[in-house]
């Protein structure tokens, strides 16, 4: 997949794109982005980018003109989504990370700058998206977000395959918490048994962040600091909403 990132700071991503697992996979060519500075296709000799919005107003907004002309210096992949991030736009959420990481071959993002754009550069946009209903500095941060969470569905970039179908919003809710007891956490003692796997089976997964983890199902120390026995395959008992969880007590 390419993907081409229309912004003013191009350093910004320095750091971010050699770091981790998308660092790696950038390395190993599973993604390629390209950083277009809009600013390199200005006419005037200040590389002016922003003027002042019609109307008058406070603050400054981007100027189309640069905009266009670094969108259209740009190869087309098909099939691709021009995307901008704007407060309007639909909420970024997993299904549509999933969507660009199957179905583009190429993604454009457009980050926006002061105020924001200006109105017409809405005319080169496929897609509006939106991170949350709160405000930043620039569009550089939600454009970070969607490469993260985009490129780490390429495959290859995750080692193992199915971490990817087993978390959470992949099937519309929640993954199960998780729980290490390598030594209670008020005492510094270790237990005999140090990790405690939980899984809860149900076919609609957790929709509801206080109904994680049932407080019948597992107790990691007691007030003395003493632990139970170590137990394997403990039979599965009922969580207070009637579902079945099954526990399983490992020990190093």
């Amino acid at each position: 997949m390419r993907i081409d990132v229309i912004t003013l700071f191009p350093e910004f991503y320095t750091s971010p794109l050699q770091t981790g697992l998308l660092g790696k996979a950038l390395s190993r060519g599973i993604a390629e982005v390209n950083l277009v500075n809009p600013r390199k296709f200005t006419l005037d000799k200040h590389h002016r980018v922003d003027d002042e919005p019609y109307g008058g107003g406070a603050g400054m907004l981007l100027k189309p003109e640069p905009i266009f002309a670094a969108v259209e210096s740009l190869p087309v992949l098909s099939p691709r989504q021009v995307v901008l991030m704007t407060p309007q736009g639909e909420p970024l959420t997993q299904a549509r990370l999933q969507d660009w990481a199957t179905e583009c071959e190429q993604l454009v993002l457009i980050c926006g700058h002061y105020e924001g754009v200006d109105e017409r550069v809405r005319y080169l946009a496929t897609q509006e998206v939106s991170l949350g209903d709160f405000i930043l500095t620039c569009g550089e941060i939600p454009a970070l977000a969607m490469i993260n969470g985009v490129v780490r569905l390429l495959p290859g970039t995750v080692g193992k395959v199915a971490s990817l179908k087993e978390e959470s919003f992949t099937e519309g809710c929640w993954t199960i918490r998780s729980i290490l007891a390598r030594r209670c956490f008020a005492t510094g003692k270790f237990p005999p048994y140090c990790a405690l796997v939980i899984t809860r089976r149900s076919p609609t997964g957790v929709r509801n962040n206080k109904d994680c983890v049932p407080s019948t199902a597992v107790q990691i120390c007691g007030s003395n600091g003493n632990s139970r026995p170590a137990r394997k395959n403990q039979e599965p008992t009922l969580a207070g909403n009637g579902e079945r969880v099954s526990c399983s007590f490992l020990v190093f």
